[in-house]
């Protein structure tokens, strides 16, 4: 139960600095490509748990420059299962 709560402290951490609000305020993406730029530049609780408003800041501007740079990629997707019908 330990690890599980460090990992939810260490996700809340990253979800306190790095969020839609301030992502939307300083690259002005919306909609799909928001959702888009945050699950690909998510960064990481060992990068932001340092971090004060000017790093986080330069690292949403550094990323939306790759993100532009890129063509707005859509995030990746998970493979599609194939299953066999069940008896009944």
């Amino acid at each position: 139960f330990q690890d599980y709560m460090g990992r939810e402290l260490a996700a809340t951490e990253v979800d306190r600095k790095f969020n839609k609000g301030l992502v939307q305020q300083l690259t002005g993406l919306e909609g799909e490509d928001l959702n888009n730029f945050m699950v690909w530049y998510r960064p990481s609780f060992e990068k932001v748990q340092y971090w004060q408003e000017y790093d986080i800041t330069a690292y949403i501007m550094q990323s939306f420059k790759a993100f532009e740079r890129d063509g707005r990629p859509a995030p990746p997707k998970l493979p599609k299962l194939e299953a066999e019908p069940q008896p009944e």
